[in-house]
């Protein structure tokens, strides 16, 4: 790509070290200090030899500078910067702000951080408003984005909608503490291992976090991702908070002890309601691993939110006055239900769950729930340490009892492994709970990981799934008993 270096006066203006309430710099480059005809060269020439601007073990290019407009005509190709491969030590960019002309907009992405270095490129404080594209973070080098002395990386689309805030191809890529805002999409990830945390706002978007597939432990953590919407009246909301190309196999799936059967959790936004019984989530996590549920709440009111923008059943605000994100061991779980309690300020508001593990990332958002009387979540491995609404369920059957009755019959239904009916995956049921749950063979995960849950407790499951198969085929009747 060609790319013009001007000499002289055109070259980077470093002034005295500069204190303010944006932020401070050791050798701040005082891009404001230009005639206006010069800054656009000038940051670029910055970019471009960014060795040229050693401070102590690493690489800082610390821009003094007010929001410069652009239009296309002026910006044919985007600002960016390159890291050789050689390159062993850290580069920091603060302080970068551009905007986009409304009548004649930038077609391109704003600012391409290609790293193919070892070190990290630190982007900080940066802030692109009105932008078809604006950050697209790229090479097989580290890269992380967030915050400069409480100012956060603040990317705006256009009025369209256009593009992706931010588009994140490189590998192990960490936004901490960013805004995206009024895109197609507020992240786009396109790369493995990438992490959004630490009160990012992806909001306002047509999808907020876009993970394409084939991309392996996308996580979220403590962000809110609310109001986004892509306009399609077919697609879940919450699902255009966080889109998933490929569907996860270790969401957060309800159960209801009352009609002793799955919520169906694909089925509509209104919330599920837990009255007087305890909120049950079957997890999967992957045997030996430690898997993360962070509970926050989904509801205009609840977030503060104006008119203007709402929940759309996505996190908006951490549910506090408890540790949150809860960790949940496999090896723990399988000894049997967790509980965790939720503060009573939390009663009767619409919830919402993120699941993440280390091995698959975040499954998405759960459907919205709701304690009404009490604040117990209980968290399961496996069905059968669910009780009925009327106690515990032997092992191996289904069906329901009649109230008045002490026991009644229930025929089986067709086995998990092939057959129909409330068995089959996302059917109903305690053995639909298992399917539903990763079954006995294990799947695929997330993004597209094989995984197997070897636990005892899981090995006894599919025993007791293949005599429950053998007793379908001969129609054999059952009995369930009921503690009272």
């Amino acid at each position: 790509m060609k790319r013009a270096i001007i000499i002289a006066v055109v070259a980077v203006i470093l002034s005295i070290p500069l204190t303010s309430s944006a932020q401070t710099c050791s050798s701040p480059i005082n891009i404001n200090a230009l005639l206006p005809s010069m800054r656009l060269n000038a940051v670029k020439n910055a970019l471009l030899n960014y060795a040229s601007h050693p401070e102590g073990d690493h690489y800082e290019l610390c821009f003094i500078m007010d929001e410069m407009e652009l239009t296309s005509t002026q910006l044919g190709t985007s600002f960016k910067l390159e890291t050789v491969p050689a390159e062993t030590k850290d580069v920091y960019v603060t302080g970068f702000k551009i905007k986009s002309n409304s009548s004649d907009p930038i077609n391109v992405p704003i600012f391409v951080a290609d790293n193919q270095g070892t070190g990290t490129v630190y982007l900080k404080n940066i802030a692109f408003s009105n932008v078809k594209n604006g950050l697209k973070l790229e090479g097989t080098g580290k890269v992380e984005v967030g915050s400069y002395n409480d100012n956060k990386t603040v990317i705006t689309g256009d009025s369209a909608k256009s593009g992706a805030c931010i588009d994140v191809k490189s590998p192990g890529a960490v936004l901490s503490g960013v805004q995206a805002s009024s895109c197609h999409e507020g992240v786009k990830v396109d790369a493995d291992n990438v992490m959004v945390k630490d009160e990012s706002v992806v909001m306002g978007n047509h999808i907020g976090i876009h993970v394409l597939s084939g991309r392996k432990v996308a996580s979220v953590e403590k962000s809110k991702i609310y109001f986004n919407d892509d306009g399609d009246s077919a697609s879940l909301l919450r699902n255009d908070g966080i889109r998933l190309d490929d569907p996860p196999m270790h969401e957060i799936v309800f159960y209801d002890v009352v009609s002793n059967e799955l919520v169906d959790i694909s089925d509509g936004e209104d919330p599920i309601e837990y009255k007087g019984r305890n909120a049950y989530m079957l997890l999967n996590i992957p045997e030996g691993k430690t898997g993360k549920v962070e509970f926050y709440v989904s509801e205009d009111a609840g977030c503060g939110l104006g008119v203007e923008s709402h929940a759309n059943g996505q996190p908006c605000a951490l549910v506090g006055g408890m540790t949150n994100p809860v960790s949940v061991a496999s090896t723990d779980l399988s000894q049997g239900p967790i509980d965790v309690t939720l503060p009573p300020e939390y009663y009767d508001k619409n919830l919402v769950a993120l699941y993440s593990d280390p091995e698959r990332g975040t499954a998405g958002i759960s459907r919205q729930f709701k304690l009404s009387d009490q604040g117990v979540v209980a968290f399961v491995a496996n069905p059968y340490d669910i009780p009925t609404s009327g106690g515990a369920v032997d092992a191996g059957t289904t069906g329901s009892s009649d109230d008045d009755d002490d026991s009644d019959s229930a025929t089986t239904g067709a086995s998990s492994m092939g057959g129909e009916g409330a068995m089959a995956e996302g059917g109903s049921g305690i053995i639909g709970a298992a399917n539903a749950a990763g079954g006995c063979g294990g799947g695929s995960s997330l993004m597209g990981l094989a995984w197997h849950d070897a636990s005892l407790g899981g090995i006894l499951w599919c025993l007791l799934l293949a005599l429950g198969s053998i007793a379908s085929m001969r129609m054999v009747q059952v009995k369930v008993r009921r503690k009272q």
